[in-house]
């Protein structure tokens, strides 16, 4: 029998943010025990592109917990020779929607959500979504709330403490009203180039270098903790901020969109990903709190690494196209997510 939902991931071993396996590991230990917490039937779907010569595969660094008995954890793995056949392939060693996209084709759930492998699911969502509430027409996004990186030892606390952790210690949150940052003072220690990373934080750059060389004495001392909104990049109602981490479809509305454009960049194409779907008639459906998922706060070194960033305004004109219905040259063959390949597939789990 099919799982409810599949819960498709991409990653590989090679420290991305600095603790990536711990972090997937979180992600993993908790969606694993809320699923039987709650029983929902999962498959986590999770993709190993392009494994780096050096390290051991993620088979072999993964710690599953015991109770297995609603979730099913299998590893696709894209090998080498693949990713070098791509353009941009040397100076970016992870293609995440080409990835996800192998994951969405080759998963079996009823529903199949593309999420990242640092995100940690709330108990009330997870216990939602167990009463099978997804209906095959809409598509399904959520907002994200972003926890403080400092925030460390989770794998020592229980879910339930580990939960009541990451809601105490949001630093910023993610959602189609646009973004809140809580506290730019922690911001401030990734420094200025993190600011610069991330297009939806840079609205005051003055303000930046300011904290910079004018003294704190000089300022209102409750600037650092007060609420500061950056508003969404959007078109029409489509919520589009952060989709990369939460965008769920049937399996059928998936195929029918052909999965997430495969182009030579991962910035703005989850945004693409909604405008398929919405354009394919399925109707948008947000949740909001107290349904939650957090995200892991890291480095983001990988953007770095592009020669050329889409500019929003280039994103946002493909996306008024798509919704219109016109042609648009961001939908995939009939093969995508290399759905003429056979990879190499590592059960986990039973």
């Amino acid at each position: 029998m099919a799982p409810y939902l599949s819960v498709v991931m991409v990653g590989r071993n090679d420290s991305y943010g600095g603790n990536f396996t711990e972090r997937l590991q979180t992600s993993l230990r908790v969606l694993c025990h809320l699923a039987g917490r709650h029983e929902l039937d999962i498959e986590i779907v999770l993709v190993e592109w392009n494994p780096p010569a050096d390290n051991p595969p993620l088979k072999a660094v993964i710690d599953l917990p015991d109770d297995l008995e609603h979730a099913s954890v299998k590893i696709v793995q894209v090998p080498n020779r693949i990713h070098e056949e791509l353009p941009k392939s040397d100076s970016f060693p992870l293609f995440e929607f080409r990835g996800k996209n192998v994951g969405i084709r080759r998963s079996s759930g009823d529903y199949v959500l593309s999420t990242n492998p640092d995100i940690i699911f709330g108990d009330r969502l997870i216990g939602y979504l167990s009463e099978h509430p997804l209906q095959p027409d809409c598509f399904y996004r959520i907002g994200r709330h972003d926890i403080d990186a400092a925030v460390s030892d989770l794998d020592a606390l229980s879910v339930d403490q580990l939960l009541d952790r990451c809601a105490n210690n949001v630093v910023r949150t993610i959602t189609r009203e646009g973004t809140v940052i809580y506290d730019l003072a922690y911001f401030r220690r990734f420094g200025f180039s993190h600011f610069l990373r991330n297009p939806s934080e840079i609205r005051r750059p003055l303000r930046l270098i300011r904290d910079r060389f004018v003294p704190e004495t000089s300022r209102d001392a409750t600037e650092d903790v007060l609420e500061h909104e950056y508003p969404t990049n959007t078109v029409g109602d489509i919520d589009t901020n952060a989709a990369g981490d939460f965008l769920l479809l049937p399996r059928d509305g998936w195929s029918e969109i052909r999965g997430f454009p495969e182009l030579e960049t991962n910035l703005h194409v989850d945004s693409y990903g909604a405008f398929l779907a919405a354009s394919r008639g399925y109707r948008q459906i947000v949740f909001e709190s107290p349904l939650r998922i957090y995200h892991q706060e890291h480095e983001r070194d990988r953007l770095d690494r592009l020669d050329e960033k889409p500019e929003w305004e280039e994103i946002a004109a493909e996306g008024e196209k798509i919704l219109a219905g016109r042609q648009s040259g961001v939908v995939n063959s009939e093969t995508w997510g290399f759905g003429d390949e056979e990879f190499p597939v590592y059960k986990l789990t039973s």
